[in-house]
């Protein structure tokens, strides 16, 4: 039986289906967003509290990110092994229950450790909420649908900021974590509805199930738009190949080009972005002053995300990627 995944999804219109997808993934990758960003404001708290000292901040931070590491590069493996449902919703429970539990950490050195588990969740989040949106949105609106669901993601940095400004003050920086983690578990459980990857199921060779799953999606998506055009191609999904396929002359020149351009993005934004309250509470700025500043500037985030979803579909990934890149360094203030 052929299946024809990639086609079959590629040429649907899209409806509420495809808006239920990208709710259920975006909130989710809201909260992993939050748990990163929350750092920034928590890690301004306890060093005003004398919980942690400036290096023990800094292994926080490194930890996040080691974890981070880990667990995107663990995420791509088990995606394939064991498809895209069992890692969105494992990666949700890691990082929810190990956030729940950094509210109680005893000592800053148990908080490193929750944190350094609670980073292997919030890498595999990433990876996979926006693999799994690629699988079921088609080309020709891939861009702005992934463009909103980095503008959700980066939308928790303002409003973690928001909230730490009203919680912590009052509650602790415990508090922080409680929220961020009880969120991402009630996700957890909203996300049951979420269907597996058919593009997945037929890579495995579990093609009664893709069959299956895509009937259901078409017969549902028929239902609101109409009779829907056949496939365009025949582009059976490709069986799984081995990682040596990233450096093949295809798939090479996109990996050296992403990674450079998400190590620079995610540096400047990480390691800049969670240092700040830190920065500020060190010159002498009260824990809400430092907040309040950080919010100002963080404001621009969901701006930007939101500006190349509408401009990544129509004036193509390169100009918007290329654009971006120039306006980062002439936008740099000279104290930064």
């Amino acid at each position: 039986m052929t299946v024809n995944a990639g086609a079959r999804l590629d040429r649907l219109p899209i409806s509420s289906f495809h808006r239920r997808v990208l709710a259920l993934i975006g909130i989710g990758m809201f909260f992993d967003g939050f748990d990163v960003y929350v750092a920034a404001t928590v890690l301004g708290a306890t060093l005003k509290s004398g919980f942690s000292t400036i290096g023990q901040n800094a292994q926080f931070v490194s930890v996040t990110f080691l974890g981070m590491m880990l667990g995107s590069l663990l995420t791509g493996f088990l995606g394939d092994r064991y498809g895209r449902r069992f890692t969105y919703q494992a990666n949700l429970a890691v990082f929810g229950f190990a956030s729940i539990a950094s509210a109680f950490a005893p000592s800053m050195n148990v908080l490193i450790l929750l944190r350094g588990i609670m980073g292997l969740g919030l890498g595999a989040e990433m990876v996979v909420g926006f693999a799994t949106l690629t699988e079921f949105v088609p080309p020709g609106a891939r861009g702005r649908w992934l463009g909103a669901l980095s503008a959700m993601v980066v939308s928790s940095l303002p409003i973690s900021g928001l909230i730490a400004t009203a919680v912590i003050p009052r509650f602790g920086w415990r508090a922080m974590f409680v929220l961020g983690g009880s969120g991402a578990l009630v996700v957890w459980y909203l996300r049951k509805a979420l269907p597996e990857s058919p593009r997945w199921l037929e890579s495995v060779g579990r093609d009664g199930e893709a069959n299956a799953l895509l009937e259901s999606i078409e017969r549902e998506v028929s239902s609101q738009r109409g009779l829907l055009p056949p496939p365009s191609q025949l582009a059976t999904t490709q069986k799984l190949s081995g990682l040596e396929s990233l450096f093949g002359p295809v798939l090479l020149p996109r990996l050296i080009v992403g990674a450079v351009t998400l190590i620079v993005a995610n540096t400047l934004i990480y390691g800049f972005v969670l240092w700040l309250p830190t920065f500020f509470v060190r010159e002498g700025r009260s824990i809400a002053a430092s907040f309040r500043s950080s919010l100002v500037m963080s404001i621009g985030a969901p701006i930007g995300s939101a500006i190349g979803a509408f401009t990544s579909d129509s004036w193509g990934r390169k100009p918007t990627i290329i654009g971006a890149s120039l306006l980062i360094p002439s936008s740099r203030t000279p104290w930064c």
